[in-house]
C-alpha cells in the first residue's frame, strides 16, 4: 500500500475531525422505534454542537444522508440546519449511497474543506 498523506487546505492547514457523537446503539425496533431518522439527526447534531468549542455560526456546511430517504424530509440535512437553530444560510444537502452514505457525507465536506470553500462543516449519516 502506498504512502498516507494529510489532507490540507490549499493553504496548506490540515484537515481533521475533531469532534464526533452517535446515537446509542439499540436493536430493530426496541428503543428508537417510531423516531423518525431527522429527530434523531437533530438530536445527534444538536448535542454535538452543544458539546463542542466550535460555536455554531462557524459551521459552514452540513452533508447528511439515510440509506432510504424519508418523504416528509427529502432534504434531512435542511431540516437538521433548521432544527438546530444553525444559521439558515448554512450550505445544507442531503447524499445517498446505501450503507455508504455516512462516508460520502464526510468525504464530501472533506473536499469542500480542500477547496477551500468551507473553514468547517459537519458530516453524518442514518
Amino acid at each position: 500500500m502506498g504512502q498516507v498523506l494529510p489532507l490540507v487546505t490549499r493553504q496548506g492547514d490540515r484537515i481533521a475531525i475533531v469532534s464526533g457523537l452517535r446515537t446509542p446503539f439499540a436493536r430493530q425496533g426496541t428503543a428508537f422505534h417510531g423516531i423518525p431518522a431527522v429527530d434523531l439527526g437533530k438530536m445527534v447534531v444538536g448535542e454535538l454542537l452543544a458539546r463542542s468549542e466550535i460555536p455554531a455560526e462557524v459551521i459552514e456546511q452540513l452533508v447528511f444522508g439515510q440509506v432510504v430517504q424519508m418523504p416528509e424530509a427529502p432534504n434531512i440535512a435542511r431540516e437538521i440546519v433548521l432544527g438546530t437553530g444553525m444559521n439558515v444560510h448554512t450550505d445544507a444537502y442531503s447524499v445517498s449511497r446505501a450503507c455508504a452514505t455516512s462516508f460520502q457525507a464526510v468525504a464530501n465536506v472533506a473536499e469542500s474543506l480542500m477547496a477551500g470553500t468551507i473553514r468547517a462543516g459537519i458530516a453524518g449519516g442514518a
